[in-house]
C-alpha cells in the first residue's frame, strides 16, 4: 500500500511540475502563485489546528513523516523555476534572509550528528523549505492582478466571521467523514488559519484603501477578516490582531498615507477603536464572554502560561551551554506541565529562544538582520515613488512578516508549516514589490500600448467600413 501510495504521489508531483514548468516558460508566474496561494488557503480552512487533522488525503504519511497539500504544490514551483533556468530578483530581502537559511540548514546537520531523533530534525528543519519555498513563489507575482483580486478573495471569506462566531458560541462542531478524509472540526478555525485571515483582513483594508475610489463595502469585509480571533479562545491571535491594527495605525498617522490615500487617518483609527468597542462588548456580554473571557482568564491559559514561562527559565539554560552556534536543529525541552504534572517534551516556543538553542547567538543575530531588512525594503518602497498599487502590495508582505512575528514570539512559529509558509510568502511579496518599484511604470506603459493598439484596429475598421 505504501508503495502504491508513493508511486502515486510521484506521479501526481510529476505532472503539477511539468504545469508549472509550462506556465513558468510562458511568463505565468503569477498563476503558479495563484494555485499555491490557493491550495494553502483551502487547506488552513477546511482542517484544523495542524497537528490534529487526521491522516487521510490531507495529511498522508510516508517514512514516518506527514505531508500536505501545499508541500506537493510549493515543491512544484520550486522545482518548476530551476527546470525553467529563470531566475528571480529577490533583492536585498531574498539576500539578508540567505545567511540565516544558510547557518539553519547547517544546524539540520548538526542537529543528526548530534543524535537527535530524525524525525524531529526533520520537522524542525522543514521550516527552511516553507520559508524559502513562499519566498521564491511570491517574488514573481504580478503586483496589479493581485492587488486587484485581494477585494474579491476578502468579500468571498468575509462570512466567515458569523459563521466562526456562531459556531462557537453555540458550541457546536460539525463532523464530516469520507473515505479519503475525515473533516472532524469543519467550520471551526484554526488559532493559525485565524492568524492568516487577520493579516488577509488587514491586506483587504490596505490594497482598499489605496485605490482611487476606495469601496466601503469591501472595507467591511476586511473589517470581518479582523475580527476572526473573538471566535476562538487563544491569546496569541489577539496579540497578532494587536501588532497588525497598531502597525497600520502608525501607517495612517503619517504623511506617506495623506499622499496615497483618500481615506483619511482619522477612519483607520476608527476601525481600530470598532474593533476595540467589540472586544469590550464580548467581555461584558453574557453571551460571548464565554469564548473572549476563558482566552484571558480560563483556566487552561493560565496553566499554558506558566508552563511557558518554565519552558523559557529551561531554554535560557540549556541555551548558555553551546551560546555561540547553539546545539542543532531538532533539539527539545523537557518540562513537567502544570495541570498534571506529566512529563512534556517540546520547543521553547519563542522565536529569539527557540533560534538560540538551535544555532545560537550568531543564527538569533542574522534572523534580526533579516528581519530589519525586510522591514526597511517594505517601508522604503512604501515611502519611495511606487504606484500605489506596488506600495500597498509592499506592507501587505510587511503585515504578514508582522503578524507572524507576534504569534513567534509565544509559539513555535517555525514548527508550524501555515505559519512558516504565512511568513515565506509575506517575505515574497516585499522582494515582488521592490522588484517592480524599480520599474514603476512598466506595466502601465504595456497596457497603454495595448490599449493604443486595440484603438487603432477600432479605427481602421471604422474606416473600412
Amino acid at each position: 500500500m505504501l508503495i502504491v501510495l508513493a508511486a502515486g504521489a510521484a506521479v501526481l508531483v510529476s505532472a503539477v511540475v511539468a504545469w508549472f514548468y509550462t506556465l513558468d516558460l510562458n511568463g505565468r508566474r503569477h498563476t503558479i502563485f495563484n494555485v499555491v496561494a490557493l491550495t494553502f488557503l483551502i487547506e488552513a480552512l477546511v482542517t484544523p489546528e495542524a497537528a490534529a487533522v487526521p491522516v487521510g488525503v490531507l495529511r498522508p504519511e510516508l517514512a514516518g513523516q506527514d505531508f500536505r497539500p501545499p508541500d506537493l504544490f510549493l515543491l512544484a514551483a520550486l522545482a518548476a523555476r530551476v527546470l525553467a533556468g529563470r531566475g528571480s530578483r529577490i533583492g536585498p530581502v531574498g539576500f539578508a534572509w540567505f545567511p540565516f537559511f544558510a547557518l539553519y540548514v547547517t544546524g539540520v546537520v548538526i542537529g543528526l550528528m548530534m543524535g537527535f531523533e530524525f524525525g524531529q530534525v526533520m520537522f524542525q528543519g522543514k521550516a527552511a523549505f516553507y520559508v524559502l519555498g513562499g519566498l521564491v513563489v511570491a517574488s514573481g507575482v504580478d503586483i496589479d492582478r493581485f492587488s486587484e483580486s485581494i477585494g474579491r478573495v476578502g468579500l468571498a471569506l468575509a462570512p466567515l466571521f458569523p459563521i466562526g462566531l456562531a459556531l462557537s458560541l453555540s458550541g457546536t462542531l460539525i463532523s464530516v467523514d469520507t473515505p479519503l478524509q475525515s473533516f472532524p472540526q469543519l467550520g471551526q478555525m484554526s488559532h493559525d488559519t485565524n492568524t492568516i485571515l487577520i493579516v488577509l483582513g488587514a491586506a483587504v483594508i490596505i490594497t482598499e484603501a489605496l485605490r482611487p475610489r476606495p469601496r466601503w463595502y469591501v472595507g467591511i469585509a476586511g473589517l470581518a477578516l479582523l475580527l476572526m480571533p473573538f471566535t476562538r479562545d487563544q491569546r496569541g491571535s489577539y496579540l497578532t490582531l494587536a501588532a497588525v491594527v497598531v502597525t497600520l495605525v502608525l501607517l495612517a498617522l503619517g504623511r506617506t498615507w495623506r499622499r496615497r490615500s483618500q481615506v483619511t487617518g482619522t477612519h483607520v483609527v476608527l476601525v481600530a477603536l470598532t474593533l476595540v468597542a467589540v472586544g469590550a462588548v464580548g467581555l461584558a456580554s453574557d453571551t460571548s464572554s464565554r469564548v473572549i473571557g476563558e482566552t484571558f482568564t480560563g483556566q487552561g491559559n493560565q496553566e499554558s502560561a506558566r508552563d511557558r514561562v518554565t519552558l523559557y527559565e529551561e531554554s535560557i539554560a540549556l541555551a548558555q551551554e553551546r551560546p555561540i552556534f547553539g546545539s542543532g536543529v531538532g533539539i527539545e525541552l523537557d518540562i513537567k506541565t502544570t495541570n498534571s504534572g506529566e512529563d512534556l517534551r517540546t520547543t521553547a516556543h519563542n522565536l529569539l529562544l527557540d533560534i538560540w538553542l538551535r544555532i545560537g547567538l550568531v543564527g538569533a543575530g542574522f534572523l534580526v538582520i533579516a528581519l530589519g531588512v525586510t522591514g526597511w525594503t517594505a517601508i522604503s518602497v512604501w515611502r519611495g515613488n511606487a504606484r500605489n498599487p506596488t506600495a500597498a502590495i509592499a506592507i501587505v508582505g510587511l503585515l504578514a512578516v508582522v503578524g507572524w512575528l507576534a504569534k513567534a514570539l509565544v509559539e513555535p512559529a517555525l514548527d508550524k508549516f501555515r505559519l512558516s509558509l504565512l511568513l515565506g510568502l509575506g517575505i515574497g511579496l516585499v522582494a515582488a514589490s521592490w522588484s517592480a518599484a524599480l520599474e514603476p511604470d512598466q506595466a502601465f506603459d504595456r497596457r497603454d500600448r495595448e490599449r493604443q493598439d486595440s484603438d487603432d484596429v477600432l479605427r481602421q475598421r471604422s474606416i473600412a467600413t
